[in-house]
């Protein structure tokens, strides 16, 4: 199993390896840093989850609709060099994806006016949302996303003085 350190420490690696591939080495920076930021988030995360101090919650988002969802991915007139009859396949299989998978809201939220010692007592109060996923495509940078928002928000309003260092 890895860890989030061992995450961030295998990809500095790979980085250190060849810092220097033309182009390449930017986007390994960003990679580079985007993990380092990742496992300082969700270190953070579990800590302060293992307090009973945070909770992400997945609801079903019931007021997304189809042409929220699909916008204007699958519209000729901006895809031009793409097939009609590609488009309506892509169309018809993200559909059929919405209809299996369904459509979810990400909230993170954190107890606030709870015990420092116990994590008892208070009441749960949104920090972050984000909705309209389809099936788990919320996992990954959303979820970080939700996670860092939450925890700042629950450091801004100093949660009985805990400090959740996400920096």
């Amino acid at each position: 199993m890895k860890t989030y350190k061992n995450l961030y420490v295998e990809r500095r690696k790979a980085f250190w390896a060849n810092p220097s591939r033309g182009g390449q080495a930017g986007i390994a920076a960003y990679q580079l840093r985007a993990a380092k930021r990742e496992s300082q988030v969700r270190a953070a995360w579990d800590n302060a989850e293992d307090a009973g101090l945070v909770r992400l919650r997945i609801e079903p988002d019931e007021s997304c609709g189809l042409d929220d969802l699909l916008g204007d991915c699958f519209d000729q007139g901006c895809n031009p060099d793409i097939k009609p009859e590609k488009l309506e396949r892509e169309r018809q299989w993200e559909i059929d994806r919405i209809e299996r998978d369904g459509v979810w809201g990400v909230v993170g939220e954190y107890m606030a006016d709870a015990c420092p010692m116990c994590g008892r007592g208070g009441e749960w109060t949104h920090g972050a949302s984000c909705w309209g996923f389809v099936g788990d495509d919320w996992r990954g940078d959303a979820e970080v996303d939700i996670m860092e928002a939450t925890l700042k928000v629950a450091e801004i309003l100093s949660v009985h003085g805990l400090k959740i260092d996400v920096d």
